[in-house]
């Protein structure tokens, strides 16, 4: 299996499907990383409001969900 694309203290972008409830574009925090399978599934904190004190937990979102920040998608995902 390759190496995780991030790790454990990365800010993030959440650019994941709107039936996650999740705002797409919400800054995240990952907490955790780990394997399942041939997939890695990251634990993180999404900011979901102004407050840095507004923040929810989240397990086990893909790595396709996330995106480093500035970066909106890519092409693979555009097809």
């Amino acid at each position: 299996m390759p190496k995780a694309q991030y790790a454990a203290g990365a800010q993030l972008v959440f650019a994941g499907p709107a039936h996650t409830g999740y705002p797409s574009g919400a800054n995240v925090f990952v907490t955790r990383v780990r394997a399942d399978g041939e997939a890695w599934l990251y634990d993180v904190l999404i900011k979901i409001g102004p407050s840095d004190h507004q923040m929810v937990k989240a397990s086990g979102l893909q790595e396709g969900w996330l995106r480093p920040e500035g970066r909106i998608a890519t092409a693979k995902s555009c097809v």
